[in-house]
């Protein structure tokens, strides 16, 4: 922000509160954009890992079953370990060996977060999010075939909700007893609030269309999109938590994960997801990455990194190998030493050379 330009958010923090103001809103917005994607890695995970283990069912004909009696309703399943009466899951594999080998190189925990770097790690590298913004406009169309999936799931399951105490020797996966008040509410509106979060990514966002003239909307269009986010969140969670079959505990913070694996359209859910995400989370990487460097450097695309790998890796370290390598030999004189240590010299000055010029960029 050398010419006195807007470039962030932070930006205009520090204009109007000041410096440390600006340090606490990169420092916040830093720590939210990093944890916004931790939970996007979370949930390719989980889609991923579902969309395998459907694919490798069907192949291998495995089924999921209860160990002592049923937890299921209508391929509505209970994971949660807090609701008693409630059944853990048994994989029976028809292939006995494959199927453990398949679990040792599928795992949720283990693997399969390892996986997704060779798929993302590529489109993390792109300068634009251009073609990330148009690919997750072709990606809504899973949030309206999610539409679809909540309200067929709802009718087929009917209104499952009662607010009243239990009645004595119900089971507890059968309750449908909704508390009408608990202590924890401050997660849902926590968890809100980090949905409702898009004031440090507006400008990053905006700054990159092809004709920024028509910005004058963005705050229209901003209203629109905050009233259509709160429908959205209203339709699913509240449809969903009203005609859940089971016992209201065993929802989860991925609802997905309350419908059996087995389900076709459930399926269908998580790989619109996965796609969804997919492009979602480039986009948030590109904004942390431009806000990071701007803050640091005034640049959101400082050309330092490249000089510093050609520092250290290019010539740096091979010049270093190379005088052990005849020092151990015995050949090592003074010419070898002046000759790699201007190179290293060289490359140093190259690295250094970058701040200077960054603002001229």
């Amino acid at each position: 922000m050398s010419d006195g330009r807007i470039l962030e958010f932070h930006d205009v923090c520090g204009r109007r509160l000041g410096r440390h103001a600006r340090v606490l809103a990169i420092t916040g917005s830093l720590l939210t954009l990093l944890g916004g994607m931790l939970v996007y890695w979370i949930l390719l995970t989980n889609f991923l890992f579902h969309i395998g283990n459907f694919v490798h069912d069907r192949v291998f004909d495995v089924t999921v079953a209860s160990s002592n009696g049923s937890y299921r309703y209508d391929n509505a399943v209970c994971r949660s370990q807090n609701v008693s009466g409630l059944c853990a899951t048994n994989r029976n594999d028809n292939s006995t060996n494959g199927g453990r080998d398949f679990q040792h190189w599928w795992s949720e925990t283990r693997t399969i977060p390892l996986y997704l770097l060779l798929l993302l790690f590529p489109l993390l590298n792109f300068k634009s999010p251009t073609i990330f913004t148009r690919m997750n406009s072709v990606g809504m169309l899973s949030l309206v075939y999610l539409v679809v999936f909540v309200a067929v799931k709802a009718a087929g399951w009917g209104v499952n909700i009662e607010f009243k105490a239990a009645p004595e020797g119900s089971h507890a996966y059968d309750s449908h007893i909704a508390a009408q008040f608990r202590p924890t509410f401050p997660a849902l509106t926590g968890v809100a609030a980090l949905g409702y979060f898009v004031q440090n990514s507006v400008l990053s966002l905006v700054r990159n269309q092809k004709h920024p003239q028509h910005n004058v909307r963005c705050v229209r269009d901003l209203i629109l999109a905050y009233i259509l986010v709160l429908v959205t969140y209203v339709y699913f969670g509240g449809l969903f938590y009203i005609t859940f079959p089971l016992n209201k505990n065993c929802i989860t913070d991925n609802v997905l994960d309350t419908i059996a694996s087995s389900d076709v359209l459930c399926l269908v859910a998580r790989v619109g997801l996965f796609f969804q995400l997919t492009c979602l989370f480039p986009q948030l990487a590109f904004i942390t990455r431009i806000q990071l460097y701007t803050a640091l450097y005034g640049n959101p695309w400082p050309s330092f990194v490249g000089a510093l790998c050609g520092f250290y890796y290019a010539i740096g370290l091979p010049c270093l190998v190379r005088c052990v390598s005849l020092k151990e030999e015995g050949r090592l004189t003074y010419f070898h030493i002046v000759f790699h240590g201007l190179l290293v010299l060289i490359g140093l000055a190259n690295f250094v050379a970058q701040f200077f010029v960054l603002k001229d960029l």
